[in-house]
C-alpha cells in the first residue's frame, strides 16, 4: 500500500499514505498468531506449534480541510494527523530437535571451554561452572585439567532433546503528519517510539538411553532470557499522482536506535547410574545493557487504479544489514566485524490487489524477503501470502485477513 495510501497501516512503509485521507478514521484490530514448526535432526522429524492473541494495529487519523475557495483544486488541500500503533514483530515461536546422536555431545563442548579457562574460579558461572557443580565435569588438581566420564562417550548412540520456546513482540507508537498538495503530491513524516519484550527458554537434554556408558545417566541444561526493548526512528515519504490511474511512492526509513536490557540465568541437573542425582544448580542472575542501530531502509512503490474497481500495489524495500551496529562496553569491534562478515543486503518485494465489489472488497497479496545472511552461514528467505475481505456499511468497515509466512532457517 506504499503508493496507494489511504490506510493507517501504510505508516510502516510510507507515511505519505495518510495524506490521502479526506476525513477522519479510527481503526482497531485483533489478531490470532499461530506458529507451526517442523524440524529435522539426525533424520527424525519433530513438530511444535504455538498460538497467541495480539493487537496488530490501533489508531486514528484526523483530517483538516485547508482548501481555499478561490483555488479549490490547487494549492494545499488537506493536512492530516495520525496516531497509530502497529505491531511490527512477533516473537512467538516454539521448536524441538530430538533424535539419537552418535557423533557428538554438548558436554564435550563445555569440556573444551573449561580446559581453556583454567582453574575452577575462572570458569563461566553461567555455563562450565554449572557442569562442575553437577559433577558432569571433574577437575584434576594435579594436572590442572578437566575430565568427563570415560570413553566411548560421546561416540555412542545417545538421545538428545533440544526444546526452545520464545514469546513477545515489538511494535511502534507513531505520530504522523501528512499533507495533500493539489491532489497530485502527498507528503508524510512519521516519528515512532519503539517498545517490545522478548522471552526465551531452552532445555537441552542428553540421555544415555541404552546404558552404554558406566556411571552416567542423564544431563539437563536450561537457559532463560528476558529482554526489554525501547527505541526511536523516523520515516519521511512522498506519493506522486500524475493522473487518476497511477501513483509513485518513495520513502526513507531512518535507522532504529534501540536500547536493550537483558536479564538471564541458567541452571543444570544430572543423574548417575548408581542412583545419585544432583539438585538443580543455578547460576547467578545476570543483566546486560547494550544498544543496537539498524540500517537505513529505502522504500519504493507503485500503485495502479483500474476503472475504479481494481487497486494494484507493488512495493520494494532495500536494506544493507552489514550496516547494523551493536554497541556494548565489551565485544564491540569483534561483534560488528562478525556482522559485516556474515550478514547481507536484503530485498523485500510485496505485491497486492484489491477488487471493489461494493459493499464487499476482496484482497490478496504475496511477498518475498531475500536471505539476510551470506549463504555460507544461513539460508533464511521468507515467503508470504495473504488474503482478505471487507464489508463496508456506511461509516463502518469490518475487515478480516489471513497471512502466512514460510521460512527455512538452519539452527
Amino acid at each position: 500500500m506504499g503508493a496507494l495510501g489511504g490506510d493507517l497501516g501504510t505508516v510502516v512503509s510510507n507515511p505519505a499514505g495518510i495524506a490521502i485521507f479526506r476525513k477522519g478514521q479510527m481503526v482497531m484490530s485483533m489478531g490470532l498468531s499461530v506458529s507451526n514448526n517442523k524440524s529435522l535432526y539426525y533424520g527424525q522429524e519433530n513438530q511444535e506449534n504455538r498460538v497467541g492473541f495480539n493487537m496488530p494495529s490501533l489508531g486514528f487519523v484526523g483530517s483538516k480541510d485547508v482548501r481555499r475557495k478561490d483555488r479549490y483544486l490547487s494549492g494545499w488541500q488537506f493536512v492530516n494527523f495520525a496516531i497509530t500503533y502497529n505491531r511490527t514483530g512477533d516473537f512467538n515461536f516454539r521448536s524441538r530437535l530430538r533424535s539419537i546422536n552418535p557423533d557428538n555431545s554438548i558436554i564435550r563442548y563445555f569440556l573444551d571451554n573449561a580446559n581453556q579457562s583454567g582453574p575452577p574460579q575462572s570458569l563461566d558461572p553461567f555455563y562450565e561452572e554449572l557442569l562442575l557443580r553437577t559433577q558432569v565435569l571433574i577437575y584434576d588438581t594435579s594436572s590442572g585439567q578437566y575430565f568427563d566420564f570415560n570413553a566411548p562417550w560421546p561416540n555412542v548412540d545417545k538421545l538428545q532433546d533440544f526444546y526452545y520456546n520464545q514469546s513477545g513482540s515489538i511494535g511502534e507508537l507513531g505520530f504522523n503528519v501528512g499533507a495533500n498538495y493539489a491532489n497530485r503530491l502527498y507528503l508524510g513524516l512519521g516519528l515512532n517510539i519503539v517498545t517490545g519484550t522478548h522471552r526465551y527458554f531452552s532445555r537441552l537434554f542428553e540421555y544415555d538411553n541404552q546404558n552404554l556408558v558406566d556411571t552416567f545417566n542423564e544431563f539437563v541444561f536450561e537457559e532463560r532470557l528476558q529482554s526489554s526493548i525501547s527505541g526511536i526512528n523516523f520515516r519521511v515519504g512522498a506519493i506522486v499522482r500524475p493522473n487518476d490511474w497511477i501513483r509513485f511512492g518513495l520513502a526513507f526509513h531512518s535507522p532504529t536506535w534501540l536500547g536493550i536490557r537483558d536479564r538471564y540465568n541458567n541452571r543444570s541437573w544430572a543423574s548417575y547410574d548408581n542412583g545419585f542425582q544432583t539438585n538443580w544448580v543455578e547460576s547467578p542472575f545476570g543483566a546486560f545493557n547494550y544498544q543496537v542501530r539498524t540500517p537505513i531502509r529505502l522504500h519504493g512503490s507503485l500503485g495502479f487504479i483500474i476503472y475504479r474497481l481494481i487497486a494494484l500495489g507493488i512495493d520494494y524495500e532495500y536494506a544493507d544489514l552489514t550496516m547494523s551496529r551493536l554497541n556494548t562496553n565489551m565485544f564491540y569491534n569483534l561483534t560488528n566485524q562478525i556482522i559485516r562478515q556474515r550478514f547481507n543486503q536484503t530485498h523485500h518485494l510485496r505485491a497486492g490487489i484489491e477488487l471493489k465489489l461494493e459493499p464487499v472488497y476482496l484482497r490478496g497479496g504475496v511477498q518475498y524477503i531475500s536471505n539476510g545472511y551470506l549463504s555460507d552461514f544461513n539460508k533464511f528467505q521468507t515467503l508470504g501470502i495473504s488474503a482478505g475481505a471487507a464489508l463496508r456499511l456506511n461509516r463502518w468497515t469490518i475487515d478480516a485477513a489471513y497471512n502466512q509466512y514460510i521460512y527455512n532457517p538452519y539452527f
